[in-house]
């Protein structure tokens, strides 16, 4: 019986509806009354769907900001080990700068050091250079000195002997001069040469020939190929 009543209510069912829609049709629109609404929403349900759908989005979004935190943070960690390394690296590099800068201050310091040893060394041999040539010289003249004062007393009472000092004063002279390597320059009945001889007079004469040294007025010297004194000449032509 209750399934007959069942079925009953189920064929009047599409009556029902159409009844409820020529009562929509009947309404007066303008009657706030006459017109009810098909079916009215929980706010409490609406707040519920919302928040549920914002949460998702923000849990969405504070995942997305974590870990694009943890990826910047990661990646500054990883730039900042690799300035580390680089810091490092150049603090190495600028101490053996430091080393190699030490190194060449040292070795220019002994430079300078050496070089100053060897100027003083240098200017004190020249020195002592001098002076052996000097005391040389005058070791080699002291005895042509000698005589010369042994022979002044003898001067005006025996000239014959004072004319003998003289003349072995003055070989002993040419021996000095020669034992320091002193030679005369030749210039008598030479070509007249300028890088040897000073002419101070000129003559005119047929029969000697062009630039012939006639005189020789005061001997000149050299030892070697360099020339102490030019020889002071008078040349013909």
């Amino acid at each position: 019986m209750t399934l007959i009543k069942k079925q009953n209510k189920d064929k009047e069912a599409p009556g029902s509806e159409k009844k409820e829609q020529e009562r929509k049709v009947d309404a007066d629109p303008e009657n706030p009354e006459d017109v009810k609404p098909e079916a009215e929403k929980d706010p409490a349900n609406e707040n519920v769907e919302n928040n549920a759908e914002g949460g998702t989005a923000e849990g969405e979004k504070e995942i997305s900001e974590a870990d694009f935190l943890k990826a910047y943070l990661k990646k500054s960690l990883e730039e900042l080990k690799k300035q580390k390394e680089e810091n490092e690296s150049l603090k190495k590099q600028l101490e053996q700068v430091d080393v190699q800068i030490l190194q060449c201050k040292e070795k220019f310091d002994s430079m300078v050091a050496e070089y100053e040893n060897y100027r003083r060394r240098t200017t004190l041999e020249k020195q002592n250079l001098g002076v052996e040539s000097t005391s040389k010289a005058v070791t080699t003249l002291l005895p042509a000195l000698d005589n010369l004062e042994r022979a002044m007393p003898f001067a005006d009472s025996e000239p014959e002997s004072f004319k003998k000092g003289v003349e072995m004063t003055l070989r002993q002279l040419t021996d000095a001069f020669k034992s320091l390597g002193v030679e005369e320059i030749e210039a008598k009945d030479e070509v007249f040469d300028p890088e040897l001889h000073d002419a101070v007079m000129h003559v005119e004469d047929e029969s000697l020939g062009e630039s012939i040294v006639t005189d020789v007025f005061q001997k000149g010297y050299r030892i070697g190929d360099k020339v102490v004194r030019h020889s002071v000449v008078k040349v013909a032509n």
